[in-house]
């Protein structure tokens, strides 16, 4: 329905190869990671099938992107996310034929180099620094984020206008900036506190260079 009655970009979610994976395991997948790799990784291309069945039937429904959400990577260390996220997300990628996004929420600082080599061609994040972020990610890379869900929620517009300001002038020598939240907005959030952000952020980049 939205590729019939909309021409602006559609962008659809799937979600990330650990995540549905830890969905189907439970909590036990973390211990797993460690000492039964060989059932992680079974059924972790198990995933990688079904989601990329899943993303090539958005493709073919009208998106014209798809997000890669991969929330429970934040809570990898480095080099378990390379092994058991990194090295299935980036098939997940490069088997779809429209651009991908990939999502890692929470506190996913230690993994932005790994995750700029999964292919994506935008990183939205959360609880990073994004001072630190704007130095790693390479200009071929988009980055969104990062207002926090939890102060859309429960702050006010201008509190939300302060927050869009600051993290403006963090990044106003990076290009290749989307400002968004750092993940799902909750459903009580304000539509006043939305429309600040993006008020705000028109306002800003309409300024005289």
């Amino acid at each position: 329905l939205m590729k019939i009655n909309y021409n602006m970009l559609k962008i659809a979610e799937a979600i990330g190869p650990f995540t549905l994976a830890a969905h189907l395991a439970g909590t036990e997948i973390y211990l797993d990671t460690r000492k039964n790799s060989q059932k992680v990784h079974a059924l972790l291309e198990y995933s990688e099938k079904v989601i990329i069945r899943y993303a090539q039937a958005l493709i073919a429904s009208g998106a014209d992107m798809i997000i890669i959400a991969e929330p429970t990577g934040s809570q990898l260390s480095t080099a378990v996310y390379e092994e058991f996220s990194l090295a299935y997300t980036r098939k997940i990628i490069s088997s779809l034929t429209k651009p991908c996004i990939l999502h890692i929420c929470g506190k996913a600082g230690h993994i932005v180099e790994k995750m700029c080599q999964s292919g994506a061609v935008a990183l939205n994040l959360d609880e990073v620094d994004m001072s630190q972020v704007i130095k790693i990610v390479p200009d071929s890379i988009v980055v969104t984020g990062n207002i926090s869900p939890s102060k859309f929620a429960r702050s006010s517009p201008d509190e939300i206008v302060s927050e869009t300001s600051n993290l403006m002038e963090i990044v106003k020598t990076r290009k290749e900036f989307i400002f968004a939240p750092g993940c799902d907005l909750a459903p009580q959030t304000p539509l006043e506190n939305i429309l600040s952000l993006v008020k705000t952020a028109i306002k800003y980049n309409k300024r005289p260079i």
